[in-house]
């Protein structure tokens, strides 16, 4: 009853589970040892979860399950294992050293398998949020779109164009009255030479006849002096 109620869980939550199957006996003084070999090649198996399922009886019935050497042997196990051992009200040994304890057979698969409607729920409710963050991001990048097209720049480009020909044919005229003013600067360069140099001529004469005229005194005033 046990591996029916697994199945056809397994079957309506996750069918495309891969399942393996390691029986053994489930009862008896001698199912303990073989319960153990069971779960070691399981457990060698490289599988994501192991389920350790019985279904419902007597304490007598599930006496197997509280064998130290089998807790002992599931406590060490790398492989997660979920116990789903007779019914809710019934705890085993097994229950505390597993890494999970599941209160039957069909609580262990619905502990270890995801429910595929639930899944399928929570990839449309991904698709719609990314749906409406795309839409959202698209509505945003066409109005950005609209304002541009309004933009002067963009709707006439050739005003760009105008301008900077405008700011080259300017640059360009001053270009090429340059030489004339360095000529004109060249030519009141030359004009204010010739003024200096007039200036100073002029200057160096008086000077020269102010030197002559105080010589002239000094000699008539020593010629008086030794007459």
């Amino acid at each position: 009853a046990a591996r029916e109620d697994v199945l056809i869980t397994l079957q309506k939550r996750w069918p495309c589970a891969s399942l393996h199957e390691y029986p053994a006996p489930v009862q008896g003084m001698d199912a303990a040892p073989k319960i153990i070999e069971a779960l070691r090649r399981a457990d060698e198996g490289g599988h994501d979860v192991i389920l350790l399922v019985r279904g419902g009886g007597s304490i007598e019935d599930l006496w197997c399950f509280n064998d130290e050497a089998l807790a002992r042997f599931i406590y060490q196990m790398n492989t997660p294992v979920v116990t789903g051992i007779g019914h809710e009200i019934d705890f085993t040994l097994c229950d505390y050293t597993a890494d999970v304890r599941a209160n039957t057979p069909t609580g262990a698969v619905e502990t270890a398998v995801p429910d595929r409607n639930e899944v399928s729920a929570m990839l449309h409710q991904y698709a719609m949020r990314m749906h409406h963050q795309i839409q959202s991001r698209m509505d945003g990048a066409r109005i950005h779109l609209d304002h541009l097209s309004t933009c002067p720049v963009l709707s006439d480009p050739s005003r760009i164009t105008d301008t900077q020909r405008m700011l080259l044919q300017h640059y360009s005229a001053k270009l090429m009255h340059f030489p004339l003013m360095i000529h004109k600067d060249q030519m009141h360069l030359m004009q204010l030479q010739q003024r200096f140099h007039m200036i100073a001529s002029s200057r160096m004469m008086d000077l020269r006849k102010q030197i002559e005229n105080k010589q002239q005194a000094l000699n008539l005033s020593q010629i008086k002096m030794l007459d």
